[in-house]
């Protein structure tokens, strides 16, 4: 008897230069990153990350892939502006503005720096959910 199991074909990684490992990583597109870097240095100075310092960025092409599994082993915590699960290697349901915590690493999806500059109601739900990850001990 077979078992009635879904299966998924999980892209190869299209991308191999990866950053330097730092404890956080935001992974998001290159166009975006061009675009709304100062965004992006606001919303991580809010939280105290620096780029280079206690964050890395790693931008990749609209249709590139990257194995969030590969970047597990290079950070405890990942965010993904604008990317859908499966450019992470990952098939699955996520809700944006949560972090999902698996045995090694945390990640988060959120909308492209692009929407959130016009969204403020999810860059409010950004900002709740960096600040309950980042800041909880400080409340």
């Amino acid at each position: 008897m077979d078992l009635d199991i879904d299966l998924y074909n999980i892209p190869e990684p299209t991308s191999d230069g990866l950053p330097e490992p730092l404890e956080n990583l935001i992974v998001l597109t290159q166009a975006d990153y061009a675009a709304h870097n100062q965004l992006l240095a606001k919303i991580l100075a809010a939280i105290k990350l620096e780029e280079g310092v206690n964050v890395a960025i790693h931008q990749i092409h609209p249709e590139e892939t990257v194995s969030a599994s590969h970047l597990a082993h290079k950070a405890t915590r990942l965010i993904a502006f604008g990317l859908k699960p499966a450019q992470l290697g990952i098939n699955g349901k996520f809700k944006g503005y949560r972090f999902f915590k698996t045995e090694t690493f945390s990640l988060l999806f959120s909308h492209s720096l692009e929407k959130l500059a016009g969204l403020p109601e999810k860059k409010k739900n950004l900002w709740q959910a960096l600040q309950a990850e980042f800041l909880k001990s400080e409340k």
